[in-house]
């Protein structure tokens, strides 16, 4: 049976948590990497929608304006009810 000492001990703990904060920092890197090209991605597509929400409003304008006139009156109706206080 090997006999380990407290100094032996000391550096194995030292180089775990070496390795752990090495670990950790690529993961991280990989995290970001992998965060970045989501972000892209979903910029590209809300791009995409954007162009066809403007498509649509250019070729029906008064569908889009009756559409939003829709949405004001229902959230002002929503706002509107309040609890009587």
């Amino acid at each position: 049976m090997a006999v380990v000492t407290t100094g032996q001990l000391r550096e194995d703990v030292r180089q775990v948590v070496h390795d752990g904060e090495a670990l950790a920092r690529a993961k991280a890197g990989q995290v970001r990497e992998k965060m970045s090209e989501i972000g892209k991605a979903a910029a590209s597509r809300a791009r995409g929608t954007g162009r066809q929400a403007d498509a649509y409003v250019r070729d029906n304008p008064w569908g889009a304006l009756i559409a939003g006139a829709a949405a004001g009156l229902f959230i002002g109706f929503l706002l509107g009810r309040g609890d009587g206080a």
